[in-house]
């Protein structure tokens, strides 16, 4: 019997960021006062390697009494048995005065858990995203600002990512006994999905996106 090859999907960071992306569009063309287009349906934006792949939007739109952006992705993990598989990785974007140094402002909201102890790249009280999709969510707002008349020198672009029912899927996880909040199905990982069989455990030669990575380190 011939055995079928797994199939590679994506990770929440990746999703993250097409949702950044796409909402960020939306908040450029808000902002700058021209007409809303039609929702972008889908988005493309680049990994840590220079490749890229495109992203289907499963909802979007802005909200005018808060002046916020949102766009949608609903995570495709492929083969790998992910408790995040299907789940729906919003992000959230508003344009605000500048009170840091960055440009940029990503934080955690609901469904997105924190750290709560010492030991991993991100500090305690940080939300649970790693440096990598912190980047690849920075390279996105990048793309999405380009062209616009965007003053960086004293407005900032605060993105929130959350997950729909990641409280529920926490509890299917481990988080609640690692260095998380229970409100996290899982820390927000780079690129594609490292492929799990459930039998024979990870596979390790099917792409570089697994760990150990050298761009997971800290700098």
């Amino acid at each position: 019997m011939k055995k079928r090859e797994l199939r590679s999907g994506y990770t929440t960071g990746a999703c993250a960021a097409a949702a950044a992306k796409a909402a960020a569009q939306l908040l450029a063309v808000a902002y700058h006062a021209t007409p809303l287009p039609t929702p972008p349906g889908r988005v493309s934006i680049s990994f840590p390697d220079g490749s890229r792949a495109d992203f289907t939007i499963h909802a979007s739109g802005y909200r005018r009494p808060d002046k916020t952006a949102f766009a949608a992705v609903i995570k495709d993990a492929g083969d790998d048995p992910d408790v995040t598989n299907g789940a729906e990785i919003v992000a959230e974007a508003i344009i605000t005065r500048k009170y840091l140094p960055s440009a940029l402002v990503i934080k955690g909201g609901k469904g997105v858990g924190t750290v709560t102890k010492p030991g991993l790249a991100i500090a305690v009280g940080e939300p649970a995203i790693n440096p990598v999709p912190r980047k690849m969510i920075a390279d996105a707002i990048s793309e999405a600002f380009s062209g616009t008349p965007f003053r960086s020198s004293d407005l900032a672009v605060e993105i929130t990512i959350l997950v729909t029912n990641g409280e529920l899927l926490a509890k299917k996880t481990l988080n609640e006994d690692s260095a998380l909040s229970a409100a996290c199905p899982s820390s927000v990982q780079p690129g594609l999905c490292a492929l799990f069989h459930p039998r024979h455990g990870p596979r390790l030669s099917l792409h570089p996106w697994m760990s150990p990575r050298p761009w997971d380190k800290p700098k």
